[in-house]
């Protein structure tokens, strides 16, 4: 990939910046005025519905009455896909007066993959007439998608058309009444289920074989991305369909490996809504 040049090409909204300007320089090799990136490093943690920025400082030994444009470019051992950032072209400039400035960057949610982090490696090439101290022009800025899981709690469960090809077949048209733990674990976004058949198991099976809840499955959600994980206590996986959030209400239909299946409705007390699950 070439080098993608990135300048402000709108030199108008800075007030004197093709005029001669003074200039107050701290010495370090003569009169040389040195440009660098302050830090070589750092990351962006990219939320939902969030603008998440980093702000990548750079500094120059010189002080000058005019503002100065920040050249940088992207260098080719980069990862990151232009969709996956946006520069804030305002953002590449020294202001006057000022020792520093502040190269915005912000992510792209929509655009990152989860669990990917992608590189963004800036390449500091002019400041002016400043010389670029070689050690310390490029910034690797890694970027990556980030997710709040918040699904812990109790549930108040409503689960009808339960059916079962035991037995020749067994049914119930419900409504099965009753709550469901979601209980967060040590990993990130996974939570132990208390009855992955939101009562299908009690209605069932309860008369027949005392059965009274699927136990041994959990919950993983990434991203708001949910599905079912593990296997119930009959060594059953189990899938989630048809998922549709409506405030406060949860409705999906669930199927386990073996043919049991229903239709459940959670319903959130906490004041809260659901967030935007899908499958």
């Amino acid at each position: 990939m070439k080098k993608h040049l990135l300048k402000l090409t709108a030199l108008v909204l800075f007030f004197g910046i093709m005029t001669s300007c003074e200039e107050d320089k701290v010495m370090y090799s003569g009169s040389q005025s040195l440009a660098a990136f302050v830090g070589a490093s750092g990351s962006l943690p990219v939320k939902e519905e969030v603008e998440s920025t980093f702000k990548i400082k750079v500094d120059i030994s010189s002080k000058s009455t005019a503002a100065r444009v920040i050249e940088v470019s992207v260098a080719k051992a980069s990862t990151a896909l232009p969709s996956q950032y946006q520069i804030d072209a305002a953002s590449l400039v020294i202001p006057a007066g000022s020792y520093s400035g502040e190269i915005i960057v912000k992510g792209n949610f929509n655009n990152l993959n989860v669990g990917q982090t992608v590189s963004l490696i800036l390449s500091l090439d002019k400041i002016g007439d400043a010389t670029v101290e070689p050690s310390k022009k490029l910034f690797t800025l890694s970027i990556f998608k980030f997710c709040v899981s918040e699904l812990a709690g109790t549930f108040a469960y409503s689960t009808t058309n339960i059916s079962s090809p035991d037995a020749g077949g067994r049914s119930v048209a419900g409504p099965v009444t009753g709550n469901v733990v979601f209980a967060a674990t040590a990993a990130a976004g996974v939570y132990t289920i208390s009855d992955g058949s939101f009562g299908g198991f009690r209605a069932l099976y309860f008369t027949a074989y005392g059965d009274t809840a699927a136990t041994g499955l959990g919950l993983t959600d990434v991203c708001n991305k949910i599905a079912y994980s593990g296997k119930d206590n009959y060594g059953e996986a189990y899938t989630f369909t048809n998922l549709v959030v409506n405030g406060n209400k949860l409705t999906f239909n669930w199927a386990s490996g073996f043919g049991e299946k229903g239709l459940t409705t959670l319903t959130r007390s906490d004041g809260k809504n659901w967030p935007n699950l899908k499958l």
